[in-house]
C-alpha cells in the first residue's frame, strides 16, 4: 500500500497547488486595480513565490492528514478507511475555499488578507450568519451550490485515487518510509531548510506591499493568526475625543492632517535647521545596550565605551530617549517603521506586516537610495532579516554570508569585529546616496568575549562580564569609524548610534529600565554637537530622518521629528511585558491593565521614591495615553495608519 499512499499524497499536493494558484490568479484579476502599475515580470515572480506559502498550508493540513495513511500500514487499503479520510479532508477543502471567497471582499476594503478576523466570526457565529443571510442571501445560495459541486468533485477525485490497485507491503518497508515522509512534510511545512519557519515577512521582496500580499494567501494568514492570541479593538475613549487627543500629541509645527479615517496621516513641512537633502544614512543598532552603561549618557560611571563617548562628544545626544519594549522585535518595529510595541501586537512576525506602512527604507527607496542591512546573527534570528526585506531593503546579510563563519562566531552569531569589518567593506561599495543598517550581536547574553585580552573586569559577576563584552563591542565600533573616515562618503553621512532595547529591568528605576543611547553624528558638521534632553522614543526615528533630509513627507508615524517639534512636547511609551510606562511632561506613569497606578517626577525622583498618583492627578496625561493606545491598535487592525 506504500505506492498508493505515496501517489495519494503527491496527487493531493498537485491538485491543491493548482487550486491555490487558480485562487491567487482570481485574487489578482479581482483586485487588478491594485496591481496594474507593476511590470508583468514582478507580478509573475510574486505568483511564483506564492507557491511556497501554498505548499506550507497544504503540508500542515492535508499533508498531515494523508500522512496518517502511512501509519495505518496495510489497513489503509480498507474501503471504510478511505471514506473516513475523505470525510476528514473535505472540511479542510471547504475551509480553504470559504476563506478565499471571503478574502476577496475583505481585501477590497482593508487592503490586507483575512487573518485574526476569522476568530471574531467564530465567537459570534449566529450573529454573523444572521447578518450574512439578511444582506447576501443570493450570493450565499450560489456559494453553497459551488461548495456542493466542489465536494462532489473532491469525492470523485479521492475515490479514483483510492481505487488504484496496489499490493500489500511488509512491516519493515512501512517502518522505513514513515520517517522519510514525515521529514519531507516537516521541511515543506516550515517553508524550506532555513533556520526559522516561514512567516509573513518572507513574502515581501521590496517596498511594494501589494506584491507581497499577492504572494501570500488567505488560508496561510488565517492559519498563522489562529495560532496566536486574538487582537481586540480597543474602546477606551469616544472616537472623536481620541482622535483629537492623539493629533494634539503627535503634531509638530507645520503638520497638516489629511484624512479623518487615518488619524495619524499627515503632511509635515520640514523646519529642521540641519536639513541636508540626500545625505547618506548609517544606523548602528546595538544589542541590548542601555544608556545607563555608556559613559556619555551616564557621566557618573567609569566608562567602558570610550569610542562611543568620543563620537558622542562630537554629536547630538538625545539623553532621554526610550525604547519601545524589552525585545529586539519590538525595538526594530519602532525604529524602522514607527510602530510602538503594544501588549497584543508586535509588528514583526504578525499578519500586520501586510499593512500599508511607511518605513525608513520604503521612504528612501523612492529617492533611489542604495540599501544594505547587515546582521551578525544567524539567519532568521527574530525574523529581523526577513522583516527588513519586507520593509524595503533587498540586500540583507547575516551570519551565513560570512565565509567559514563557524570559526568567527559565538553563541548567537559572528563576533562584532568581523561584522563591522564586513560592514565597512559593504558600505564602501554602496552608491550614494545610501542607507546602511547594522545589527551587531556580541553584547547579547551570555556576554562572552573572543579573547582574554578583553577581560578588563573580574568575571566573578554578571555585571563584569557585561562590561567586558561592552568594551569589546565599543572597540569594534571605534575600528569601524577609523576605517569609515577614509571613505569619500564620510562627510556626507549621518551616523545614528542607538540600541534595540534595554537588557534588564531595574525595579525602582523606570526611566533607566527603558532609556537607550541615541547619537546623531555628522562628520561634515551638518548637526553641531550638543544635548537634547526632551523625551523621545524609538518611534520618533522615522519622522526625524525624513525631517533631517528635508523630504516634507506624508506619513503616519506614531512619533514626531525630534529636530522640529516644540520644546517639551515629546512623549514615549515602553511596554514592559506586564505593564506600560508612559513618559510625558517630565513624568513617568505606570499603567497596569490600562489603569494608572504610579507616577514619578523625572526631574526630582529618578529612582521612583515618591509616588504622585494621588498627589498630582493628570487626567490630560491619562487621556493622551489612552488615545495613543486606542488609535494605534485600532489603526493597525483596520489598516488605517498610512496609505
Amino acid at each position: 500500500m506504500i505506492k498508493k499512499n505515496l501517489l495519494t499524497l503527491a496527487a493531493v499536493f498537485v491538485f491543491l497547488t493548482l487550486l491555490f494558484t487558480i485562487g491567487r490568479l482570481g485574487f489578482l484579476l479581482y483586485h487588478w486595480n491594485f496591481f496594474a502599475e507593476f511590470h508583468g515580470s514582478e507580478i509573475l515572480l510574486s505568483l511564483f513565490d506564492g507557491i511556497r506559502f501554498d505548499l506550507v498550508v497544504i503540508a500542515q493540513t492535508m499533508g498531515l492528514i494523508c500522512f496518517f495513511l502511512f501509519l495505518l500500514g496495510n489497513w489503509s487499503h480498507n474501503r471504510w478507511i478511505g471514506h473516513l479520510f475523505f470525510l476528514l479532508t473535505l472540511p479542510v477543502l471547504i475551509f480553504y475555499i470559504s476563506i478565499y471567497v471571503a478574502d476577496l471582499g475583505y481585501y477590497q476594503i482593508i487592503k490586507r488578507h483575512l487573518s485574526f478576523e476569522v476568530s471574531l466570526v467564530f465567537n459570534d457565529l449566529p450573529g454573523a450568519l444572521r447578518q450574512a443571510v439578511s444582506g447576501y442571501l443570493s450570493l450565499i445560495i450560489l456559494y453553497f451550490a459551488f461548495i456542493g459541486l466542489l465536494s462532489f468533485g473532491w469525492y470523485k477525485f479521492w475515490h479514483r485515487l483510492r481505487s488504484i490497485p496496489d499490493q500489500k507491503a511488509g512491516f519493515l518497508k512501512h517502518l522505513l518510509i514513515i520517517p522519510i515522509i514525515f521529514s519531507a512534510l516537516a521541511i515543506i511545512g516550515r517553508g524550506g531548510f532555513q533556520s526559522k519557519p516561514t512567516d509573513e515577512n518572507f513574502a515581501y521582496r521590496n517596498q511594494h506591499v501589494q506584491l507581497g500580499n499577492l504572494t501570500l494567501n488567505a488560508p496561510y494568514t488565517v492559519g498563522v493568526s489562529l495560532a496566536r492570541d486574538r487582537v481586540k479593538k480597543l474602546e477606551l475613549l469616544e472616537t472623536k475625543r481620541a482622535q483629537t487627543a492623539i493629533r494634539n500629541l503627535v503634531k509638530i509645527p507645520g503638520d497638516t492632517f489629511l484624512d479623518p479615517e487615518y488619524p495619524l496621516l499627515r503632511k509635515s513641512i520640514s523646519s529642521s535647521p540641519y536639513t541636508r537633502p540626500l545625505s547618506n544614512i548609517v544606523i548602528i543598532i546595538m544589542e541590548g545596550v542601555p544608556a545607563l552603561w555608556t559613559g556619555s549618557f551616564n557621566p557618573g560611571i567609569k566608562s567602558d565605551t570610550p569610542y562611543i563617548d568620543q563620537i558622542a562628544a562630537q554629536g547630538l545626544n538625545f539623553t532621554r530617549f526610550f525604547g519601545a519594549g524589552r525585545y529586539t522585535t519590538q525595538g526594530f518595529g519602532a525604529l524602522i517603521s514607527s510602530i510602538p510595541a503594544l501588549p497584543s501586537i508586535t509588528l514583526i512576525n504578525s499578519p500586520f506586516v501586510q499593512n500599508s506602512l511607511l518605513s525608513i527604507p520604503r521612504a528612501l527607496k523612492k529617492l533611489d537610495y542604495d540599501m544594505l542591512f547587515l546582521s551578525g546573527y544567524f539567519e532568521g534570528s527574530a525574523s529581523i532579516d526577513s522583516f527588513m526585506k519586507s520593509m524595503g531593503i533587498q540586500k540583507t546579510l547575516n551570519q551565513n554570508d560570512f565565509p567559514d563563519f563557524e570559526k568567527i562566531s559565538h553563541t548567537w552569531g559572528v563576533w562584532d569585529e568581523y561584522v563591522f569589518d564586513r560592514f565597512y567593506s559593504e558600505v564602501k561599495q554602496l552608491q550614494e546616496p545610501f542607507l546602511a543598517i547594522i545589527e551587531p550581536c556580541t553584547t547579547h547574553s551570555p556576554h562572552d568575549v573572543p579573547d582574554k585580552k578583553w577581560e578588563y573586569h573580574d568575571k566573578k559577576s554578571a555585571a563584569s562580564s557585561w562590561k567586558n563584552v561592552l568594551r569589546y563591542s565599543d572597540w569594534s565600533i571605534g575600528e569601524f569609524f577609523k576605517k569609515a573616515s577614509t571613505l569619500p562618503s564620510y562627510n556626507n553621512t549621518l551616523f545614528i548610534i542607538t540600541s534595540d532595547h534595554v537588557s534588564e529591568t531595574l525595579p525602582n528605576q523606570y526611566a533607566d529600565s527603558a532609556r537607550l543611547p541615541l547619537i546623531f553624528y555628522t562628520p561634515g558638521g551638518q548637526i553641531p554637537p550638543g544635548e537634547n534632553d526632551s523625551i523621545s522614543s524609538q518611534t520618533d526615528l522615522l519622522p526625524t530622518v525624513l525631517d533631517y533630509l528635508g523630504l516634507n513627507p506624508v506619513h503616519g508615524s506614531a512619533g514626531q521629528s525630534m529636530l522640529s517639534r516644540e520644546p517639551d512636547s515629546g512623549f514615549a511609551m515602553h511596554y514592559n511585558g506586564s505593564f506600560i510606562l508612559w513618559f510625558q511632561d517630565d513624568l513617568v506613569s505606570r499603567y497596569t491593565n490600562m489603569v494608572p497606578d504610579s507616577r514619578y517626577d523625572l526631574k526630582t525622583d529618578w529612582k521612583n521614591q515618591n509616588n504622585l498618583i494621588d498627589k498630582r492627578p493628570r487626567p490630560d496625561i491619562d487621556t493622551a495615553f489612552l488615545a495613543y493606545m486606542q488609535t494605534i491598535q485600532n489603526g493597525i487592525l483596520k489598516n488605517r495608519i498610512y496609505k
